[in-house]
């Protein structure tokens, strides 16, 4: 049974498809540990950090995030190896099996998907299985899991039609996820989600673990820094994944992997460093290329854009550069532009494709709200704005490629090819 078969657009939020699902599968989900992340910004990569970590320590890891970049098995992966097309076939049937039994349970895409990672964990006899949510926690397909360790990465503004309009409503999507009695790690959080979390987390008399309180991190010299967390305290860390943002990341996933320790699978301070020194997660601030710097970043909301562009503003001070983005239509496309143009000496604004690719024509105007030294060029082809990138590169630093993970998943793969 093909995945393409699937309408990867649709998006219906609920958890009833999901637990008949789960039950006629026998209830996948309930045969490994698992380790659940949510969050606006940052559950990628934090998610990647936590298998790194567990890997290096010696455990059988599963690895469960969306959307890919290249390849579906790119979602699905243990040990770091995506799962393989033959055993996706099989399982994606034995799931469209179950699902068309009588009554036919009309599942999602994200739902099947989900489905398929499920079992294949349950059968693969995991030691731990580190699961992302797709989109907000409380109706998320994954939230059916039964997890040892609950983690909240940064929360901002984003998806409003499913998730609101505030921060607080937001909060209390993602909250969703925290389950009664078992411990939930916070991200570095605005007061007013802190204060939604918390409440959450007190309701279900969860014990919680808060950034820059219960753990902490310090930057140190030379891109190290320092994680003072519940029973540990690490100095000179390293890690592979580039910028402030990606130590906070670092310092929430050591925590998660913190409250393992009373579950049987503890991880010590050897394997800590060296899965955060060899962790890789394409497509986030990944450096393709040197003399110019050619980078890619699948910062996507202007929180995450405000991220990236402070990391920018750290690595080439006083410096400019060329700036192609892309986003979904569905996004702040204007407060993204904002926090773009102070590194940017043009940005040139794409398509990066699919459904719900943002047309770019009807912002050929809004040049005049940006500062006055940066140029906004308008390219909706991605192959023509590759091109006039490049083209425009001259002496400046770097050509960043920016936006939804559709495009970069895209242009990732030529440049790399190219190489």
């Amino acid at each position: 049974m093909s995945l393409g078969r699937l309408d990867q657009s649709h998006i219906d939020l609920g958890l009833v498809r999901m637990i008949q699902l789960m039950e006629r599968l026998g209830n996948p989900h309930l045969d490994f540990k698992a380790i659940h992340i949510a969050g606006t910004n940052g559950k990628g990569s934090t998610a990647a950090m936590i298998d790194s970590i567990l890997r290096a320590e010696g455990y059988r890891s599963g690895l469960y995030t969306s959307p890919h970049l290249e390849r579906f098995s790119e979602r699905i992966k243990i040990n770091a190896e995506e799962i393989a097309d033959d055993v996706l076939e099989r399982l994606s049937s034995d799931v469209k099996e179950a699902a068309d039994k009588s009554p036919m349970i009309e599942a999602t895409y994200f739902e099947f998907t989900t489905a398929v990672a499920f079992l294949y964990f349950a059968r693969a006899g995991l030691d731990m299985a580190v699961i992302e949510t797709g989109l907000g926690g409380r109706l998320d397909a994954t939230n059916i899991l039964k997890p040892l360790v609950s983690v909240i990465t940064p929360v901002a503004i984003d998806h409003c039609e499913y998730l609101g309009d505030t921060l607080e409503a937001v909060a209390a999507e993602k909250a969703g996820i925290i389950k009664p009695s078992v411990p939930v790690v916070f991200g570095k959080q605005p007061d007013e989600v802190l204060a939604v979390l918390e409440a959450d987390a007190s309701g279900k008399k969860s014990e919680t673990l808060r950034f820059d309180c219960d753990y902490r991190r310090n930057s140190l010299p030379e891109g190290k820094f320092q994680y003072k967390g519940i029973s540990i305290e690490l100095d000179g860390l390293g890690l592979s994944l580039v910028g402030s943002h990606q130590q906070d990341n670092a310092a929430v996933a050591i925590a998660a992997t913190e409250c393992l320790s009373g579950s049987g699978l503890a991880v010590a301070e050897p394997a800590i460093r060296q899965g955060l020194m060899s962790v890789f997660w394409p497509g986030r601030y990944e450096v393709i290329s040197k003399s110019p710097d050619i980078i890619l970043d699948g910062a996507h909301n202007p929180a995450g854009v405000g991220v990236l562009t402070e990391t920018m503003e750290i690595r080439y001070p006083r410096k400019k550069g060329v700036v192609i983005a892309g986003f979904m239509a569905d996004k702040d496309i204007d407060g993204m532009l904002e926090r773009l143009a102070p590194i940017a000496n043009v940005i040139i604004l794409t398509n990066p494709g699919g459904e719900r690719g943002f047309d770019p024509q009807g912002k050929i105007g809004y040049k005049d709200t940006l500062n006055k030294e940066t140029e906004l060029i308008v390219l909706p082809d991605v192959e023509a704005a590759l091109s006039r990138g490049r083209s425009l590169i001259g002496e400046a630093p770097f050509m960043l490629v920016t936006g939804s993970l559709f495009l970069i998943g895209g242009v990732r793969k030529r440049l790399i090819g190219e190489l």
